[in-house]
């Protein structure tokens, strides 16, 4: 469950600032499944939920938008997953609080009831949320395609003994220089991304915030700007940019066209607007997100 603090103004730190609340059904892998279901894929999470009023909304959300939801464990005594953030005047993320203890319980007993909805999958997605010992557990018995999302530079490290079997992967820089030991001072954009590509990841994309995307892949690398559009709300931008990736890279679109269609969905995402196949085109075509639709 995502709780949202926006101030009516200016942010004042160290002070009680006027302004607005909200709560929703968020997270790394929830907002991914969303976001790739509004882009056509079918859709199963497997992310634990625990017995108590936010699993049920949450449970009730998944099902609304479509997302096949039996592959997720209610924990009795657990609390649902929580993300607290506070943005700035600007949606810009200011800093949050992460309480994830439930993702422990998601254990590789836990998913070995679950191993052959995986290994009949296209792609299984993973988040650095879930154990080390459980994100290795699975792509140790899954023949098939994976993508990760590191989640944040704490976690990010659970990710390193992956990385070979990773066709994907979508690290801001923090996330990057935890997985690399590298600095963006030193090794600049390209670098962070060669070093991950070199430890055996396929596709780097590696995303700056309002400075774009740096993407690799076999085919090329380059920047990329991001789209110009409207900016109403940051969050939850990465995850529309990681959907739209694997949408892509699904489709055989080269690294640039992936960077592309990635960065428009993230772009019509920050312009609170929803991300699907006639929007991301029309971002993509006119080089940006128009200010009304």
């Amino acid at each position: 469950m995502d709780i949202l603090g926006t101030p009516a103004g200016r942010l004042r730190p160290g002070d009680s600032n006027p302004g607005t609340v909200t709560m929703k059904p968020g997270g790394v892998g929830g907002n991914i499944a969303r976001a790739l279901r509004r882009l056509d894929w079918q859709v199963r999470l497997a992310a634990p939920l625990g017995e108590d009023p936010n699993g049920d909304t949450i449970a009730r959300a998944l099902a609304r938008d479509g997302i096949d939801t039996s592959l997720c464990p209610r924990i009795p005594g657990r609390r649902s997953g929580i993300y607290l953030l506070i943005e700035d005047e600007h949606g810009d993320l200011v800093t949050a609080v992460s309480d994830m203890a439930i993702m422990e319980q998601m254990t590789p007993g836990q998913l070995e009831t679950r191993a052959e909805e995986m290994m009949r999958a296209d792609w299984v997605v993973l988040d650095a949320n879930l154990p080390e010992e459980t994100l290795l557990w699975a792509s140790d018995r899954a023949a098939v395609r994976f993508a990760a999302d590191p989640v944040s530079a704490v976690k990010a490290p659970r990710l390193r003994g992956l990385l070979p079997r990773l066709e994907l992967i979508k690290p801001n820089v923090r996330e990057a220089e935890a997985l690399t030991g590298l600095t963006l001072e030193r090794a600049g954009e390209a670098g962070l991304a060669r070093a991950i590509a070199d430890l055996g990841t396929r596709r780097v994309f590696l995303t700056l915030g309002a400075g774009g995307a740096y993407c690799l892949g076999q085919d090329g690398e380059g920047h990329m700007d991001c789209f110009p559009g409207p900016v109403v709300d940051t969050n939850g931008c990465g995850d529309a940019f990681f959907a739209a990736a694997l949408t892509a890279v699904s489709r055989g679109m080269n690294t640039a066209e992936v960077g592309r269609y990635a960065l428009a969905a993230a772009a019509l995402k920050a312009a609170g607007r929803c991300i699907d196949e006639r929007r991301i085109g029309a971002a993509v075509s006119a080089g940006g997100v128009e200010n009304d639709e």
